[in-house]
């Protein structure tokens, strides 16, 4: 038996379109978060600062899983090994 178009499952929920701002503040929050793990190879000192300043601007702070890739053990985590290495006196 077909369930009717009236029938609504509790269990499914709404999609819906993410306004022009969203989208555009979730695209620089990707290009970002790309820039700042590049940054990190590279210079972990700026990473860090661009973190701070840049990436945490965009980030959404509603959404548990951007704030938990930004504030988390991963990004953060990722700068102070490299922070590490390069700091002067650390040897290897």
């Amino acid at each position: 038996m077909l369930a009717h178009t009236d029938d609504v499952n509790p269990c499914v929920s709404q999609l819906s379109r993410p306004s022009p701002g969203n989208l555009l503040r979730r695209c620089l929050y990707l290009v970002r978060r790309y820039r700042f793990q590049e940054m990190v190879a590279a210079d972990p000192r700026a990473a860090m600062g661009y973190l701070q300043c840049q990436l945490a601007a965009v980030v959404d702070q509603n959404d548990s899983q951007e704030t938990e890739e930004v504030g988390g053990p991963g990004m953060l985590g990722s700068v102070a090994r490299e922070c590490w290495v390069v700091w002067p006196g650390n040897a290897g």
